[in-house]
């Protein structure tokens, strides 16, 4: 039942004899003072995964966690500086491996040693790929650590000290004898009471129990002279009447002491936590294979699991090392071209393997450098710039064309620095080769495969945008120039045997029209050199391939595109449809082969969340003109997929 600002008033006049501070405990403090607020500092997001808080000016926090708990918690622990905060951005993760939730956290908690402040959430609203902007119901104040009582707040001795309290006030005498007679109440940093937030009868027994705490000391020290018997009769009266909640009260703490030293026996690391995405799929495709007169598809089942172990050694920084198994073969091996592919292809045989690795941490409170031996894609290093949710593997577009732009299909091993330019501006500068770990010729990490990245990005409370150049180059044998998402022409254009580099250039973003409606879209175009000569093996459109020579210097021009659509909530909390149409990449212009038609992808999906961990979503697509060839039939792809995340 939960009290005005007439009851805590009141309870202060019935304590004015054994004052008493009615925040001291916890559980009756929802306000956010911690000890300070350093420019960086720790997250722990329940058992999803940790980041880093950065200052960016003096009115917003950056939070990067890879997931949400119902409580988002906050290490203040450390002195520092900083200022009045309310407002921060919450960046969760860009690749979605750890199963970005739609429910975000109705709550901050700010760790104060042995003790928690719990802040509720006042605002939620999404601005970019995996971002949110959360605003608090007050301000995360720090003061320095001298200047506090233990649990943050301040020591007065008048009650004219507090700014908030009038002589007029109608519990003014009583709180002036909670300070002035006894000395025990304290206010907030800003010397303010705030008289009238209102509190729950737990938080009465609260401060009723601390009040009792303090008479007993009085009374061992020896002033029983300020405890008159008045006191102790009208303390007797409150301590039966609030019997049952003192109880539960003890009760509750007992149970937590012995939470916590549970998991504090048996928790796997204090350093490590691990979060998970499992995804279970049954698909088909209908339609003839490429070049062919028959559908050579089966429906089938299969799965792919990531178990990421996410480390952090100083609060601040991230190791993350993934374990991985699937059995999902590729399905364009039988439809005859990529742009039936889905998003969370690959096929180990369910061995467990260790692809990805990395290592983030920051430099400065506006950088961060990001780097790892295997693994790292441009996903890793930067923003997608699509809505939330949309880039996911298990919760997303199902098709690997439809997910985010391929631009961004490209990595292996490297590093990159992001720096936060402004609140809303971020620059990210990446480079990434294909086989660092083998010494011999074309490898390595400056004679082989490599791919380098600028991205300047803007973002705001309608969504973002972004502008990308990408740099790329593979020796013979290992061109991949559209992430295996368009025609295989388009994918290689000069074919296998020809050293390949290319220079893309990239312009994508999306726009929050509603709380329940978003559009998203990209565009690429890239512009392929042939960097060696010969007889090659191109391509056909139509499921083989012919030789043709190669000079040196050729080129050729790819562009590919897509526009979406996607509705938050419809249809139930947590749910989200959407469609797509795009074209996939094509070749255009070229001195070798062009390609004779123009292929069209349209997609629609439904996700429908479940539980809190998971979703299942029904996906369906159609791609006409395969390979950019009208001679192919119109392919079908449907799947239903099943995500957990935890």
């Amino acid at each position: 039942m939960p009290l005005n600002y007439f009851s805590q008033g009141f309870f202060a006049f019935l304590l004015a004899s054994p004052a008493v501070w009615l925040l001291t405990s916890s559980v009756a403090c929802a306000t956010p003072i911690a000890r300070s607020v350093e420019p960086n500092l720790k997250i722990d997001a329940g058992t999803r995964g940790q980041g880093d808080i950065q200052t960016e000016n003096s009115s917003s926090f950056v939070v990067n966690a890879s997931s949400w708990a119902s409580s988002l918690k906050i290490d203040a622990k450390t002195p520092g500086r900083g200022d009045a905060q309310q407002d921060f951005h919450a960046f969760v993760g860009s690749e979605n491996t750890s199963g970005m939730k739609s429910d975000l956290p109705s709550n901050v908690v700010l760790n104060k040693g042995d003790k928690e402040v719990v802040i509720p959430i006042e605002k939620q609203e999404v601005l970019q790929q995996n971002t949110t902007h959360l605003t608090l119901a007050q301000a995360v104040t720090s003061e320095p650590l001298d200047s506090m009582t233990e649990d943050g707040f301040d020591q007065v001795n008048s009650v004219n000290q507090l700014s908030d309290v009038q002589p007029t006030d109608w519990a003014f005498e009583a709180l002036r004898s909670l300070v002035e007679r006894y000395g025990c109440i304290a206010g907030y940093p800003d010397r303010t009471y705030r008289g009238n937030r209102a509190m729950s009868r737990y938080e009465f027994a609260a401060g009723l129990n601390a009040c009792l705490n303090r008479i007993n000391e009085l009374i061992v020290s020896g002033t029983t002279n300020f405890v008159t018997k008045e006191d102790l009769a009208r303390l007797q009266r409150l301590q039966e009447e609030f019997a049952t909640e003192l109880v539960t009260l003890r009760g509750r703490v007992d149970v937590l002491e012995a939470r916590t030293a549970h998991i504090e026996e048996t928790q796997f690391s204090t350093t490590t936590k691990l979060n998970a995405e499992i995804i279970v799929a049954v698909a088909d495709t209908f339609g003839n294979r490429v070049g062919d007169n028959r559908d050579r598809t089966r429906t089938f089942l299969a799965d792919r699991g990531r178990l990421n172990l996410e480390t952090s050694f100083t609060g601040r920084d991230l190791l993350r090392t993934r374990l991985e198994f699937g059995n999902f073969g590729d399905i364009s091996d039988q439809t005859g071209t990529n742009m039936t592919g889905l998003n969370f292809e690959g096929n180990v045989d369910n061995k467990l393997l260790v692809p990805h690795l990395l290592y983030r941490t920051p430099l400065t409170p506006n950088l961060s450098i990001t780097f790892g031996p295997v693994g790292l894609g441009y996903t890793d290093i930067t923003e997608t710039l699509t809505p939330p949710s949309i880039a996911s593997d298990s919760m997303g577009i199902p098709s690997r064309f439809g997910e985010y732009s391929p631009l961004y299909r490209r990595g292996g091993g490297g590093g990159a620095i992001n720096w936060n330019i402004s609140k809303n501006l971020l620059l990210t500068v990446g480079y990434l080769t294909g086989n660092t770990n083998r010494p011999e010729d074309k490898n390595g990490l400056f004679n082989g495969s490599y791919n380098a990245l600028a991205q300047l990005a803007y973002s705001g409370d309608w969504g973002a945008i972004g502008i990308a150049y990408s740099r790329s180059y593979a020796p013979s044998g290992q061109v991949d120039l559209t992430g295996s998402t368009g025609s295989f022409l388009a994918t290689r254009p000069f074919g296998e045997n020809i050293a390949t580099s290319s220079d893309s250039i990239g312009i994508q973003g999306f726009y929050r029209i509603s709380p329940n409606v978003q559009v998203h879209a990209w565009g690429v175009y890239t512009h392929a050199n042939a960097e060696s000569s010969g007889i090659s093996s191109l391509a056909n459109g139509r499921g083989s391939s012919v030789l043709l020579n190669v000079n040196g210097g050729s080129s050729a021009d790819i562009l590919y595109g897509a526009i979406g659509l996607s509705f938050p909530d419809v249809g139930g909390k947590g749910n989200l449809p959407g469609i797509l149409v795009g074209l996939p990449p094509r070749v255009i212009n070229s001195d070798v082969r062009e390609e004779r038609s123009t292929s069209y992808h349209i997609e629609t999906f439904y996700r429908f969340q479940v539980t809190e961990n998971i979703s299942i979503t029904p996906g369906f697509w159609v791609i006409i003109n395969p390979e950019n060839d009208s001679r192919n039939d119109t392919q079908w792809v449907g799947l239903i997929r099943t995500g957990f995340n935890f």
